[in-house]
């Protein structure tokens, strides 16, 4: 998936989350640096078949 296809998007704090998002179906789309460690983003596409156009939703 590409950042431009996520309609969903969701931060984790910890490799566990981060993983049990991705068992979820959510793709891991980057590791970004913080302050307080490290940021896992996460995002999600529009369900196939699906035409209906949505804002992007955090």
């Amino acid at each position: 998936m590409q950042l431009h296809e996520a309609v969903e998007l969701k931060e984790a704090y910890s490799v566990s989350s981060a993983n049990t998002a991705v068992q979820e179906g959510w793709k891991l789309l980057a590791v970004a640096p913080g302050a307080n460690g490290v940021t896992y983003v996460l995002g999600k596409t529009k369900p196939a078949g699906s035409v209906r156009s949505e804002p992007l939703r955090l």
